[in-house]
C-alpha cells in the first residue's frame, strides 16, 4: 500500500474556518430569533430549501447548528496544528 501524505492548502483551512463560523452565526441567529422561519413563504424557487429551513428554525435547531459550526472550526484548527507539527518534525 502506498503511503499517501494528506496536506491541506490554505483554501481548505479558510474554507473550514469561514464555513464553520458562518454556520455558527446562523445557529446563533436561530437561537436569538426562534420564530424567524415562520415568516418564510415556501412557494416559488427553492421551495424545498425554504420548507426545510422553516422546520428546523428553532432554538434547539439553532443550538445544534451552532455546535456543528463550532465543531467544524475546531476540527479545522486541529488539522492545521497537526499539519504544522508534522511539517516542523521533518
Amino acid at each position: 500500500m502506498p503511503d499517501i501524505e494528506d496536506h491541506w492548502s490554505i483554501k481548505d483551512f479558510l474554507g473550514g474556518i469561514i464555513g464553520g463560523a458562518a454556520l455558527s452565526a446562523v445557529g446563533v441567529m436561530m437561537v436569538i430569533n426562534p420564530t424567524g422561519g415562520d415568516e418564510m413563504a415556501t412557494q416559488g424557487r427553492r421551495g424545498l430549501i425554504k420548507l426545510l429551513m422553516k422546520y428546523i428554525w428553532s432554538t434547539p435547531g439553532g443550538i445544534i447548528v451552532a455546535l456543528i459550526g463550532l465543531g467544524i472550526v475546531a476540527l479545522t484548527v486541529h488539522a492545521m496544528m497537526t499539519q504544522y507539527k508534522e511539517k516542523n518534525e521533518d
